[in-house]
């Protein structure tokens, strides 16, 4: 894994239902970022039996988030709805090696929160830990870079849990694929973005399924220089670009379902 994630949920009993949690990732390098979210969990009791265990229903995040760098700690507050995230230009100025990535993820619905971030890393390693949240008309940023010292890339792919509000559930799987090569006189830039069912685990086959395959089911995938790449779900649409440099940035957007003109929908569901 290229992070580690921190769940951690708090209970007031004088308040039925009123409970809060803590969620948070951290990189693996030596000098790490760590990410802490303060949020709500709202508790939904619909019979008296449920009342004395009511289930746990995780609301998107709300209230105040900080960040642990090797500057310090910030503390941003949310209650306006101000973003704490850099600019992925921003965050990939400070990755000093030659072979990262830095992607960020917008998240243009205004149902859906990414949650539970997971990383599976063929090669390289996490810089800059994902956000544990990504609400809805907000943008967040991470990075991965190679190994020091090591001729490796920056190669895995990542997920984020798509938790539809209306629902109060998970409904589906976001993945994003990345691949930025040691060697350039064999390989080039790749990405992918796809949607896929709920539970899907982000490990070895999902990026050898998002990388390799040639029928590309669940998923588009496309050599990086610069041009965007389009995946048309059930529920959503996830956009994307990525430069075909060794420092590259990649640029993702999740949509609410919408038309794209002269895209065939009957081809991808095929």
């Amino acid at each position: 894994m290229g992070h580690s994630t921190l769940k951690l949920e708090l209970y007031d009993k004088k308040e039925a239902g009123a409970y809060a949690g803590l969620r948070a990732t951290m990189s693996n390098k030596c000098h790490s970022t760590l990410k802490l979210e303060l949020f709500e969990i709202l508790k939904l009791c619909r019979s008296e039996k449920e009342e004395k265990n009511p289930p746990r229903r995780a609301r998107c995040l709300t209230g105040v988030s900080g960040v642990q760098t090797r500057q310090g700690t910030q503390g941003h507050s949310h209650a306006h709805g101000k973003s704490m995230s850099e600019t992925a230009e921003a965050v990939a100025a400070d990755v000093g090696t030659r072979r990262n990535v830095t992607i960020e993820i917008n998240n243009l619905t205004n149902n859906y929160c990414l949650l539970n971030p997971r990383v599976f890393l063929d090669s390289g390693e996490t810089y800059n830990p994902p956000q544990p949240t990504v609400r809805p008309l907000k943008a967040e940023v991470c990075s991965f870079s190679k190994n020091k010292a090591k001729a490796t890339g920056s190669v895995g792919v990542m997920t984020y849990d798509l938790f539809e509000r209306s629902r109060n559930d998970y409904v589906e799987t976001l993945a994003i694929m990345f691949s930025i090569p040691w060697d350039y006189n064999l390989y080039k830039n790749w990405f992918a973005v796809g949607i896929y069912p709920k539970g899907r685990a982000c490990d070895e086959a999902l990026y050898k399924e998002m990388y390799y395959d040639k029928k590309q089911k669940d998923f588009v995938r496309e050599q990086a220089n610069g041009s965007g790449i389009d995946y048309v779900g059930n529920h959503l649409d996830v956009r994307a670009t990525m430069s075909p440099m060794g420092k590259a940035i990649m640029k993702v957007e999740v949509w609410d379902k919408l038309l794209v003109p002269g895209f065939n929908y009957a081809q991808q569901a095929q």
